[in-house]
């Protein structure tokens, strides 16, 4: 008794300290990280940290293929704004004198956790065309803007032109064409640049490099994107972005990039701040008097799946689902349809989780009857082990006979087990659909509850989801397996219990009110199988 609670007291003395010793330091370190970023923002404006960002040179060796990558920059004494290109309603991007877009954003979205209503915001740092041949470079630091979304700039003998344009009437996607002719020396490469950090917003809203190289989707995360990388093949299509914002580039024409990501060296690495280059790389190749065109199309929008999908069928892999992501997105569209009738996506998530729990009804049935089985055979094993007792010598005739044992009382060991694990890839589902689903961004539930993709301001979702975990185990059957020195499952259970809920305090909304809902649902389900066996029960011996 004096182990288990030991082992409580630990584990609750061990919450205590992450939050004050690394929860805490953190966000007040965040809070102060965005005032210092917001007083400097004050008193610089876009176009001066541009000029900043466009004179500085990286030079980073890519060594798993022995390609190097001299990144150079325009050289720009002065940036300014010569357009601002429609994303969709309430949405913009501005595009600068020298064909820099930079500052996408959403009107229509706003930060989170902050009292004021600061529309989001990415591209920050800009995507501009750059070369590691100086002549081209040359060229490209003279483009100027000629109206119409062209830009055209020229330096001994050599030729550019660039030019955006709406690529389809999807909102937010625009072409890119980089023309250039004349070279001389074709050596280096030409790139597509975007400067990127981590750090910002939420900390549970990562931000990530999905790609498609080969046919095969894979993504960089973490500080894997400070790491020197040059990824060759057919690039079908990259996205930079956090769960719910993102820009997507997608090569096409007669020449494919490779995908370089380097870091900025000799910047500070406080968090936040420390930034980095995703480049589309193209090689220069001397086709005799033909002009080299580059073109890509971008979309810079929300990882809206039916917008992703209408750009092209697999962009879907942009938006992280899980383990089970064709099931998330079924449980989003079930979501999205539900909504239409409701017209509030907390009632819907409410709906869409009795469904799933009047779905899994027969199985949830067999779960708790193998359970109490087992239960009520308990005193016959726990009979069994005392005969054998820890003989290892007699361990082959106890696991005989307790076998024997199960297929007289019918009963199934993994009975309670295996209608679960075909349960498993639905509730996964779910969760990773409600953790990323841009439909939850900024909705409103009831109440306190303002946004369902971010956490509970009061926490009183993750506090009644750890009183359905308790409350289900109490109509739980629970077999007694513990070993003699082994620890109180129950209570283990128990703690464990408080440590889901602690957790679950920077989850967003929408998911704890799935929680919350699917277990007080199952708590009714294990109190309906309790009472239903209790009167079968009763008839039985009254008969």
């Amino acid at each position: 008794m004096k182990r288990n609670w030991s082992i409580i007291i630990a584990l609750i003395a061990l919450l205590i300290a992450y939050d004050l010793f690394i929860l805490r330091p953190y966000n007040q370190k965040l809070a102060a990280q965005k005032q210092t970023e917001k007083a400097v923002e004050q008193k610089s404006d876009t176009t001066n940290n541009l000029s900043a960002i466009q004179n500085e040179t990286t030079k980073a060796e890519a060594s798993s293929d022995n390609v190097s990558m001299n990144v150079v920059t325009n050289e720009i004494n002065e940036l300014k704004e010569v357009e601002t290109l429609s994303l969709g309603s309430k949405r913009q991007v501005r595009l600068m004198s020298n064909g820099t877009l930079v500052n996408a954003t959403f009107n229509d979205y706003f930060q989170r956790g902050t009292a004021e209503k600061i529309p989001v915001e990415i591209l920050k740092d800009g995507l501009s065309w750059s070369s590691t041949n100086p002549a081209v470079q040359k060229c490209l630091s003279s483009l100027n803007y000629k109206g119409n979304l062209t830009f055209s700039g020229r330096f001994e003998g050599i030729t550019c032109s660039l030019q955006y344009q709406q690529a389809s009437e999807q909102e937010g996607v625009y072409s890119s064409s980089l023309s250039l002719s004349g070279i001389k020396s074709f050596e280096g490469t030409v790139f597509w640049q975007q400067v990127a950090r981590l750090g910002e917003g939420n900390r549970f809203d990562f931000k990530i490099l999905d790609f498609k190289l080969d046919g095969e989707t894979d993504d960089l995360q973490g500080d894997k994107v400070f790491e020197t990388k040059v990824f060759k093949g057919k690039l079908d299509w990259s996205s930079w972005g956090d769960k719910y914002f993102t820009t997507i580039v997608l090569p096409k024409g007669k020449f494919n990039p490779d995908l370089a990501v380097t870091p900025i060296d000799g910047e500070a690495v406080a968090e936040g701040q420390r930034r980095f280059r995703i480049a589309y790389q193209y090689p220069l190749v001397d086709l005799g008097e033909q002009t080299m065109v580059f073109e890509s199309d971008l979309y810079i929008g929300t990882k809206d799946i039916s917008v992703l999908k209408s750009i092209r069928k697999d962009l879907v892999d942009a938006v992280e689902m899980g383990w089970f992501s064709a099931v998330g997105r079924f449980m989003l569209w079930c979501l999205e349809e539900l909504n239409l009738l409701f017209k509030n996506f907390g009632w819907s998530i409410i709906a869409l989780t009795v469904l799933v729990r009047l779905v899994f009804w027969p199985l949830n049935r067999k779960v708790f009857e193998s359970g109490q089985k087992m239960k009520d055979i308990q005193p016959k094993i726990e009979a069994l082990r005392k005969k054998y007792g820890k003989d290892r010598a007699q361990m082959e005739q106890l696991n005989r006979e307790m076998m024997g044992l199960y297929k007289t009382e019918k009963v199934n060991p993994m009975g309670s087990c295996m209608p679960l694990l075909l349960q498993m890839p639905i509730f996964i589902g779910l969760y990773g659909s409600l953790s990323n689903a841009i439909d939850l961004y900024q909705a409103p539930f009831v109440w306190w509850i303002e946004d369902l993709s971010y956490k509970d301001p009061f926490y009183v979702l993750p506090i009644l989801w750890t009183a359905s975990l308790l409350l289900m185990m109490k109509f739980t059957p629970q077999p007694t397996m513990n070993q003699p020195g082994m620890p109180d499952m129950k209570k283990v259970m128990f703690v464990m219990y408080f440590v889901f809920g602690f957790m679950a305090k920077d989850w967003p909304s929408g998911l704890c009110l799935y929680l919350v809902v699917s277990s007080f649902l199952g708590t009714f389900q294990q109190f309906l199988f309790r009472r239903s066996q209790t009167n079968l029960q009763t008839v039985q011996e009254g008969a």
